[in-house]
């Protein structure tokens, strides 16, 4: 049982001298994959609405989707 102990402290050792293992990752990531998302949907959502001949009621939901994410980035 002491050996199980030992290597729980080592564990706990090791992680506590990583940077960034669990929680927010790193901001500069984080702003990267934002904007990367958010330009793939505003692509497909104006591939959607302007281009493709769709129904009303998908034109709603894609400019639904636009709004949200253009909502995102002004609150």
């Amino acid at each position: 049982m002491a050996a199980f102990g030992k290597q729980v402290q080592q564990f706990r050792t090791d992680l506590g001298n990583r940077k960034n293992m669990g929680g927010d990752p790193p901001s500069r990531l984080r702003a990267i994959m934002q904007v990367l998302v958010t330009l793939i949907i505003l692509g497909a959502g104006a591939y959607a609405l302007f281009v493709i001949d769709a129904s009303g009621s998908t034109q709603k939901i894609v400019a639904g989707l636009l709004g949200t994410v253009v909502g995102y980035w002004l609150r």
